[in-house]
């Protein structure tokens, strides 16, 4: 049963697909060339959106508590708080196992990631743009070509 529905699915995608493809070379081979660009800024416009909410939601968050003797930072600290006492004493209970060699590479890594996710996101999002922005180009292409295909033919005349 999941196997049919995720047939479906998939050729509904596939329609979808084919559908805003054959638009765009409809599109694309009006008189002006503005109604060619409509399809690809809407999808640049949705790529931006996507981006800006996924950074506006995307925290890192980094705690920080201060215990009588030292202060303990760490972003994926395991922290249990003493119960048996009235003290509000933080304890780390596991340190975790970091892959980087120290802890200066650690968090370089861990200030750069972001930026290399919102990079990536970016470049995922704008893939879309990118073909119906192809399929706009080869389809000027074309039709310039016929349109001076048919002024030397009225010229010949």
């Amino acid at each position: 049963m999941a196997i049919v529905s995720v047939i479906i699915a998939l050729f509904i995608s596939i329609i979808v697909i084919g559908g805003v493809c054959l638009l765009q070379i409809v599109l694309s081979k009006t008189e002006s060339k503005f109604p060619g660009l409509i399809l690809p800024i809407i999808s640049f416009g949705f790529s931006l959106i996507m981006l800006v909410g996924i950074i506006s939601f995307y925290s890192y968050e980094t705690t920080s508590y201060t215990t009588e003797s030292s202060e303990i930072e760490s972003s994926e600290a395991f922290i249990e708080e003493s119960k048996e006492e009235d003290s509000e004493e933080i304890v780390e209970m596991e340190e975790g196992v970091s892959i980087f060699g120290s802890e200066e590479e650690a968090e370089s890594a861990v200030v750069g990631n972001p930026l290399l996710t919102s990079i990536l996101l970016f470049v995922l999002f704008n893939i879309p743009t990118v073909i119906l922005i192809l399929i706009y180009i080869a389809t000027r292409k074309r039709v310039d070509k016929n349109r001076q295909i048919d002024q030397t033919r009225i010229q010949d005349l």
